[in-house]
């Protein structure tokens, strides 16, 4: 859950949602946000791809152990770029959280 809640994080501050991230990693939606809220592991190629899209470090996302047997999530340390792969490129209305509307003439 330490995991999801780091990645959340992020999605959030790049105003991204699970089915953006399920479409990154060819993933479902559902399978997506059950490894978000922890029910699913996630691989490390799954980590890899996230920590890539994101520009962040895989420390960024890697969550530390406490002293009880839980985890702490990675500290989030919001950036200030647009979202990193898809900006201005001509799949980027997929990610929009708020697209424009298509005027047709």
């Amino acid at each position: 859950m330490a995991v999801g809640i780091s990645i959340n994080q992020h999605l959030f501050a790049h105003r991204m949602y699970a089915v953006n991230l399920a479409q990154l990693l060819g993933l479902s939606r559902s399978t997506v946000t059950r490894k978000l809220r922890g029910d699913v592991g996630w691989s490390l190629q799954e980590l890899l791809t996230v920590a890539n899209f994101f520009q962040v470090e895989l420390n960024d996302l890697v969550p530390t152990p406490d002293r009880e047997g839980g985890w702490i999530p990675a500290p989030f340390v919001p950036g200030y770029a647009k979202t990193p792969a898809l900006a201005g490129s001509a799949q980027s209305h997929l990610w929009e959280s708020n697209p424009r509307p298509i005027h047709y003439e």
